[in-house]
């Protein structure tokens, strides 16, 4: 195992619980925004911090304390008392390998303690005026039963696919005894999207049932919060190491 598990108790197991949420900064930081929101509304207790030799060599001050590059894991609690647990971060691996390793010690973490199913959240860059939710799979198990719940299923977005750790979660999953859905949010990319953000959240209830106890308002507040930490523009969300064809997206 290449990625170090830093545990915030004694106990160094998940607690039982169905779904785990997963952003990273990207385009129009609509997932990441909806994850901060929700750590922030209920309140959550970091579980562990997830390190590796890959990400970038930038420890911050977190609460008066020098801390090392990381993602963290974060557990809260929803309105009607279930249990969700947040995937996230500021940053992630800068080499492929780096990536790969990664998202293949958090599937062996998630599949050991038997999470049902992560949900990727992550927006596309899109004309203005676009707004629609796709939702992709990467098994047939999973597809069906989604369209037995109703859910369409998208078949050809994003047309480029998607790079990252939110690429190999979503696709690597399934063959790991995780069963994963990328729901993707179109966003005109170039600031923090609220309006995008919100139409996420809505999607998660509608799909999922998932009570989410946050407002738009809040939403706000939060991107304000996270702007200030890109004094380079909306462009410093997505990795310049990163970049490709128009047709394709990073989160």
């Amino acid at each position: 195992m290449h990625t170090n598990f830093v545990w915030n108790g004694e106990t160094k197991e998940l607690p039982e619980h169905q779904y785990v949420l997963f952003a990273l900064p990207g385009v129009g930081n609509v997932g990441k925004l909806l994850i901060d929101s929700l750590n922030n509304a209920c309140d959550s207790e970091e579980l562990l911090k997830f390190q590796h030799p890959d990400l970038p060599p930038h420890a911050t001050m977190k609460n008066g304390i020098l801390t090392p590059p990381h993602l963290h894991l974060n557990k809260l609690t929803l309105p009607d008392g279930q249990i969700l647990l947040t995937l996230s971060g500021e940053i992630q691996p800068l080499v492929p390998r780096g990536q790969y390793e990664m998202a293949e010690d958090i599937l062996r973490l998630l599949n050991e303690n038997k999470t049902q199913r992560l949900i990727l959240l992550a927006g596309l860059s899109s004309d203005a005026g676009c707004e629609k939710i796709h939702v992709v799979v990467a098994d047939e198990d999973t597809k069906k039963k989604l369209h037995d719940d109703g859910i369409i299923v998208s078949e050809n977005q994003p047309e480029g696919g998607v790079i990252g750790m939110c690429g190999l979660l979503g696709s690597l999953a399934p063959s790991r005894g995780v069963s994963s859905v990328t729901v993707i949010a179109e966003t005109f990319g170039t600031s923090v999207d609220t309006v995008a953000a919100e139409r996420l959240r809505i999607s998660l209830i509608n799909y999922f049932g998932l009570e989410l106890p946050i407002t738009l308002d809040r939403t706000e507040e939060l991107a304000k919060e996270i702007m200030k930490n890109y004094p380079e523009g909306p462009g410093a969300l997505i990795s310049k190491e990163l970049m490709m064809p128009d047709d394709s997206f990073y989160q």
